[in-house]
């Protein structure tokens, strides 16, 4: 038997029927969710990742705090 923590993964974001902001590093939106132990958003260009959820969290609410991030005034 295969344990969930063994199949973490990389995943886009509308798999969750989501849609991720953009990097707030360099921008891109090359961005996918990491559904394992602990769920987070990385930019897989630049290699960021958001805020770490609780162990066993949904991976919606990883895509969830990645974009309630406040705008950046440029």
């Amino acid at each position: 038997m295969i344990s969930s923590f063994r199949t973490s993964h990389h995943v886009p974001p509308s798999v969750f029927g989501m849609e991720a902001r953009g990097c707030p590093f360099c921008g891109s939106t090359s961005v996918a969710v990491y559904a394992g132990f602990r769920n987070h958003v990385s930019c897989m260009t630049c290699g960021a990742d958001g805020p770490v959820g609780e162990r066993g969290a949904d991976p919606r609410d990883a895509v969830a705090r990645w974009n309630s991030r406040p705008e950046v005034a440029e």
